[in-house]
């Protein structure tokens, strides 16, 4: 959502052919943001590729005070958050009036394709296949789920610090400590069976200079890979954080070149399987996505990102409050009592640091969440 003035900087139509691919601005000087009705404006923009695979706006509505927000939509097999970021950029470039981007959008897909014999060389355990566990409860009753939304400032940011000793602050970063953290709340919350494997998956941008592996400036294709960690619930939820942490950084510590091959073979010998369904929970930090600096011509934007869970997905955006302080924002899906555990746990160990949640039984039999 964005601030908006009484000039509207889109032009008329255009069209600009790049890369064998076809951007087109469709824009009516007549459906202008401040329609008295506010309707909704289908369809503004599209980017559609040769197999006609679509990105491009959803919804673009306004209210009384000048403010707007855009909603937009994507095909994730077509591009990730990078792409779509270097898709927006485009976008306000052309509408300030470019001539062309200042980045060209590189298609080059064989860069990330399997090896000509696929070998899986590395442990993915975001594919394990616990087919004797329990799947998530929520798998089979998405209506009994609950969404709230927490937003992590210095404070609380410091009462998870204070977790670990001064030493190990210096080990693990802020976030590390922040997802580990939110993991081993969640499954203390959904109350599982000690022997319950559970795991932790960290979406991990590909073009992260650490991992030394080289793409196009342009290239918008999904490139991220998603290792995870695992563990049983009793360790997750009895240990101490640096437990969690320590695995965490272990799995980051192993990405490399290797590793992405690895995912890319996997996907050519296991058929493109879909990540584990064993209590998992998955985190995808948009922290520097970018979508908060987009500038249609109006400003930059209030909030930009992806607004709620999805299932077991949790995306990590950049807020500032209305007390004008930075932090961390994450909404979180769970069954109604697992969300009422799940919310008093973080109140009460970012209120005082040692606290220690009741953790579960060690005689009760394998179950679902508690719903």
């Amino acid at each position: 959502m964005a601030k908006s003035s009484r000039s509207s900087p889109f032009s008329d139509s255009s069209r600009v052919d790049l890369d064998s691919i076809s951007l087109t601005l469709l824009v009516s000087p007549s459906c202008v943001v401040f329609n008295v009705h506010r309707q909704r404006l289908q369809g503004w923009f599209s980017l559609a590729h040769q197999q006609r695979t679509r990105i491009g706006f959803n919804t673009l509505t306004n209210n009384a005070k000048g403010e707007f927000a855009v909603g937009f939509r994507f095909n994730h097999t077509m591009t990730d958050a990078y792409g779509v970021k270097l898709f927006l950029n485009a976008l306000t470039e052309l509408i300030k009036g470019a001539s062309t981007p200042t980045i060209l959008p590189v298609w080059q897909r064989h860069i990330l394709s399997a090896r000509s014999s696929p070998c899986i060389t590395c442990t993915h355990h975001e594919f394990d296949d616990h087919t004797s566990n329990n799947i998530n409860a929520w798998d089979q009753d998405n209506t009994k789920l609950i969404q709230h939304s927490f937003f992590f400032g210095n404070k609380k940011m410091q009462a998870i610090q204070d977790q670990v000793s001064p030493n190990q602050r210096a080990i693990y970063t802020k976030f590390e400590l922040l997802v580990t953290f939110l993991w081993k709340c969640r499954m203390i919350a959904l109350g599982l069976h000690p022997k319950e494997i559970v795991h932790l998956t960290y979406l991990v941008n590909v073009r992260e200079k650490s991992l030394k592996f080289e793409l196009p400036l342009g290239y918008y294709g999904n490139a991220w890979v998603s290792p995870a960690t695992v563990t049983k619930a009793r360790l997750l939820c009895s240990s101490p954080l640096t437990y969690a942490v320590g695995l965490v950084k272990k799995v980051k510590d192993q990405m490399n070149e290797e590793y992405v091959r690895s995912v890319a073979d996997l996907m050519v010998i296991k058929g493109r399987p879909e990540l584990t369904k064993s209590w998992n929970f998955i985190i995808s930090d948009n922290r520097s996505a970018g979508f908060d600096e987009i500038d249609f011509g109006w400003g930059l934007p209030i909030f930009g990102g992806v607004p709620k869970a999805i299932s077991v997905i949790s995306f990590c955006l950049p807020l500032k409050n209305n007390m004008g302080e930075k932090g961390i924002l994450i909404a979180i899906s769970l069954p109604p009592l697992a969300m009422k555990k799940f919310q008093e746990i973080v109140q009460d160990t970012c209120h005082n640091p040692k606290f220690q949640p009741v953790v579960i039984a060690h005689n009760i039999p394998a179950r679902k969440a508690k719903m």
